[in-house]
């Protein structure tokens, strides 16, 4: 399971079907903005707030707070101008996919934070953890007991009084966003046992019945941020809904590390949504890393050419999706590909944390090694990542010469 681009358009709304090449963006910037020695974001706020109507200036000093502060969350914590190009387009309205910059930095992110944990690393605080934290909210509301979407309640703007003179000062959710955002109630069974079981479910899977495979399934009781509905994907008067829900099953390049910040290296993540395809609303065939053998894994960008003909490498046919069915569902297939998957994924690196955190559950030593041969009898051919049995880390990428005894077709989405 991962954040997806159905994610982050239901949780935040940001724009994910735009083409525009973000490096383009990256031009002389309209204003000067002062961030050393003043006074952090309250010193900024102050500078930089007028009287009277906003001007262009004030916006993108506003912008440029939300951007660093509130959504990527840079690990300097105070006050740049990293974001700046990004602040002054989004001032003059032009397009461009924010949501998926955002969904790669995120990818990127846990990349990062993932190496440092192999070799005992500290990990930074910066990055969107936010959304990762909001994202799981949603996916694990039935393991830690939270009420349903359309039960929960978000605090409201303004009090409200009932024709019995009661005060309410909440009200219904009218978004995943805010849902995701409102804490566990009081009553909800929040316990190191539960969270043992939490975790264990990555490693063993989820019960049946704390399943969330689907968790936007209520979204026709819910004003989204944004004109997408899923109920909407098969009337052709909804074109927008479409266009949303193509962009979000279709491999593509999100860029990642578009900001002016020095020593800043420009890359990019692969998306792949056949990995989540049951997020998505849609069955799950066994996984085909599309781009693994077409383009380097997160190589660096030195140019906007570069970044164009990145962006622009042909995704697989999508096949016909004139009249989609939401069924989430997982083939015999799956189950056989990821059972020996499973293998080669949690030989070592996630076996360790159940060994260290709950020895009684899965008691194993770090002398299991991974299997060397697949079902199918051929040889497996690891690429560099966490080297098997205490080798230490080198690029974080795994193989994908590992398996591939069941391959998924272009229609897996």
């Amino acid at each position: 399971m991962t954040p997806t681009l159905i994610d982050i358009i239901m949780i935040i709304g940001l724009d994910e079907t735009s083409s525009a090449n973000p490096m383009s963006l990256n031009t002389k910037n309209q204003y000067d903005f002062r961030t050393k020695s003043i006074g952090g974001w309250s010193g900024y706020v102050a500078a930089y707030m007028g009287q009277g109507s906003v001007t262009p200036r004030e916006h993108i000093a506003f912008l440029l707070m939300w951007l660093e502060k509130f959504l990527f969350c840079g690990s300097s914590c105070g006050p740049t101008t990293n974001w700046q190009f990004v602040a002054e387009a989004l001032e003059s309205k032009r397009q461009f996919p924010l949501g998926k910059i955002l969904l790669g930095y995120l990818y990127q992110t846990l990349n990062n934070a993932s190496a440092k944990i192999a070799v005992g690393s500290v990990v930074g605080a910066g990055g969107p953890w936010w959304l990762l934290q909001t994202w799981l909210n949603l996916v694990v509301m039935k393991a830690v007991n939270r009420p349903s979407v359309i039960e929960a309640e978000f605090p409201r703007l303004e009090p409200i009084i009932e024709d019995d003179g009661e005060e309410r000062t909440h009200g219904t959710c009218m978004s995943y966003g805010e849902y995701a955002s409102t804490p566990a109630d009081a009553g909800a069974k929040l316990s190191a046992e539960l969270l043992k079981d939490w975790f264990c479910s990555f490693y063993e899977g989820f019960q049946k019945d704390a399943r969330v495979w689907f968790p936007c399934e209520d979204s026709v009781h819910l004003d989204l941020p944004s004109d997408f509905r899923f109920e909407d994907i098969n009337h052709e008067r909804y074109q927008k809904s479409r266009e949303v829900f193509s962009a979000a099953i279709s491999p593509c390049i999100l860029p990642v590390g578009i900001h002016q910040g020095r020593n800043i290296q420009v890359s990019y993540e692969f998306y792949h949504p056949m990995s989540s395809a049951r997020q998505l609303g849609i069955g799950q065939l066994p996984i085909c890393l599309f781009f693994a053998n077409k383009i380097q894994c997160r190589g660096e960008i030195s140019s906007t050419l570069m970044m164009d003909r990145v962006l622009n490498i042909q995704g697989p046919p999508l096949g016909s999706i004139e009249n989609i069915e939401l069924a989430t569902f997982r083939s015999r297939a799956f189950d056989r590909w990821w059972g020996e998957w499973k293998l080669h994924l949690f030989h070592q690196s996630a076996s360790m944390y159940m060994t260290d955190l709950f020895p009684d559950v899965i008691p194993q030593t770090t002398e299991f090694y991974p299997p060397h041969q697949s079902n199918s009898g051929r040889d497996i051919e690891y690429a560099p990542g966490l080297i098997p049995n205490g080798g230490g880390p080198s690029l974080p990428v795994i193989g994908y010469h590992a398996p591939k005894d069941f391959k998924s077709s272009p229609r897996a989405h």
